[in-house]
C-alpha cells in the first residue's frame, strides 16, 4: 500500500498498523489515526551518502581525500540532527495524543528472522556483514 493511502486505511481500520520512523509518523500525521507507536527498533533506515563513481574518478586524490574526510566528519553532526528531530517529533505526537510504547523485548523479533538468514543472505559479503552486525548487538 502506498503511504499516500495509509492514513485513510488506518483511519477506517483497513490496516491495523504501519511501519514508520518517528519523523514519518509525525509528518504523515499517522499519530492522529494510529494512537500507539512501538519502539521496536526492528528496522532502522541508514543515512547514506552516494557519490557518482564517474565524477569521483575525475577528482584528484586530494579532492577525494577532502570529500572522504568531510563525509566522516558529517556522521556525528547528522546523528545529532536526527536525534533532535526525533525528540521534537516525539513531543509533537505525544501532544497530539499518541502513546509511545518503549518497553519492547526485541529478541523475539530477531529470533523469528534467524531461519531466513541462510535463505535471504546468500552473498558471502552480505553474510559477513550480517554476522558483524549480530556480533555488535
Amino acid at each position: 500500500m502506498s503511504y499516500q493511502k495509509a492514513y485513510v486505511a488506518l483511519q477506517v481500520d483497513v490496516v491495523d498498523a504501519a511501519m514508520n520512523s518517528m519523523q514519518f509518523y509525525a509528518t504523515s500525521r499517522h499519530f492522529q489515526v494510529a494512537k500507539y507507536y512501538s519502539l521496536t527498533e526492528h528496522s532502522m533506515a541508514p543515512g547514506v551518502l552516494v557519490f557518482s563513481k564517474q565524477v569521483w574518478d575525475t577528482l584528484s586524490k586530494d579532492d577525494q581525500a577532502i570529500i572522504r574526510a568531510a563525509a566522516k566528519e558529517s556522521i556525528l553532526y547528522m546523528r545529532t540532527l536526527w536525534d533532535a528531530s526525533e525528540k521534537s517529533m516525539r513531543i509533537l505526537v505525544e501532544a497530539g495524543g499518541a502513546q509511545i510504547i518503549g518497553d519492547i523485548d526485541s529478541k523475539p523479533f530477531a529470533d523469528a528472522l534467524l531461519p531466513l538468514h541462510p535463505v535471504l543472505v546468500t552473498a558471502p559479503r552480505l553474510r559477513n556483514m550480517a554476522t558483524a552486525i549480530q556480533a555488535a548487538d
